[in-house]
């Protein structure tokens, strides 16, 4: 099954600025990808988060809304999953993940969500459902939501310090995650500590075609993959941005990262692209990839020992988000 990632909202604030322009990215030292150019004029046909009276769409208005159906409050990426029709949208400001039932081609019914995953309904957005410790039902803050082949859905619950997995239906209010990465158990928030089995703030997320999901484990400058079978505080599989998964320094190379931010899987060219944004860059590895492995392409800088923000065709400053289609990169 293919699954498109798409990152709310970095990546349609950057498509309208694009469009603006008429061109899109560049450049790598390895490899030939080109500036494209946006032909013709391109408009949104949905607005998650801004609505209007009637419930429909408002496009003229920006506003940090209250919870509900359609109220959204920082949210930061999403995830289609284009076999069972559903949309996750990770709405961080009101610690939830609201899931919105598609058309059978993949597009919107409305839009207002169906289902809320961290609160027991739209109506509430306390961190962590009000409770000083997280439950299996509650998240804090979360900044990214995946699903693989099989359904598996993953949230990246940030401020827990904690990877959520659902292997079963979250077709409801309030579901309870099966299982949590980062932690021993459902009801504890770990401190954020640099081992094999510890996340700190991770953020954006993404699946593979083998069912595992690759982790941006931002302060701990790496990118964790784990794979089934799942289990609390299980050990992951393979750090990338690390020489092993004892170690979390910072820093600049082929083989480390600085506050990754967020990944993408690039289901054509099996190819993981990481945002490194402490490094203002992109770097592309080839999967598989074990431990410690070299990235083989960076974008945004000229080589893989430089780290300097720029404003340029070839240059980036802090990217956050990245995603990935058949023939293009969006940052």
């Amino acid at each position: 099954m293919k699954i498109l990632k798409k990152h709310l909202p970095i990546l349609f604030t950057i498509i309208l600025i694009l469009i603006g322009h008429s061109q899109a990215w560049s450049a790598t030292n390895k490899e030939d990808f080109q500036t494209i150019k946006l032909e013709g004029e391109f408009r949104p046909t949905t607005a998650i988060g801004q609505a209007d009276e009637k419930g429909g769409s408002n496009f003229m208005t920006n506003i940090a809304n209250n919870p509900g159906r359609n109220g959204l409050y920082s949210p930061t990426q999403s995830v289609i999953d284009l076999k069972r029709h559903r949309l996750y949208l990770a709405d961080s400001g009101n610690h939830r993940i609201l899931t919105y039932i598609l058309y059978d081609n993949n597009t919107f019914l409305g839009p207002g969500a169906d289902f809320v995953i961290g609160q027991t309904d739209f109506l509430k957005n306390d961190p962590n459902q009000g409770q000083d410790i997280p439950s299996a039902g509650s998240l804090n803050y979360p900044t990214g939501v995946g699903v693989n082949e099989d359904g598996v859905v993953f949230i990246s619950d940030t401020n827990n310090n904690r990877v959520l997995v659902y292997t079963e239906s979250t077709e409801m209010n309030n579901p309870a995650a099966s299982f949590a990465l980062g932690v021993n158990n459902l009801e504890t928030r770990a401190p954020g500590a640099c081992d094999p089995g510890s996340l700190s703030r991770p953020r954006g997320l993404t699946a593979d075609n083998q069912g595992g999901v690759w982790v941006a484990d931002s302060m701990n400058n790496r990118v964790l993959y784990f794979k089934a079978p799942w289990q609390n505080g299980k050990t992951a599989d393979a750090v990338l941005g690390q020489p092993d998964l004892n170690n979390c320094q910072a820093g600049v190379g082929d083989n480390k990262m600085n506050n990754p931010a967020s990944v993408a899987f690039d289901q054509y060219n099996n190819r993981l692209y990481v945002a490194d944004s402490g490094n203002h860059r992109i770097l592309i590895y080839q999967l598989p990839a074990g431990t410690g492995a070299r990235a083989a392409y960076v974008i945004g800088q000229l080589n893989m020992n430089t780290n300097e923000p720029g404003i340029s065709q070839t240059a980036l400053e802090k990217p956050m988000g990245v995603s990935v289609s058949r023939h293009h990169v969006y940052i």
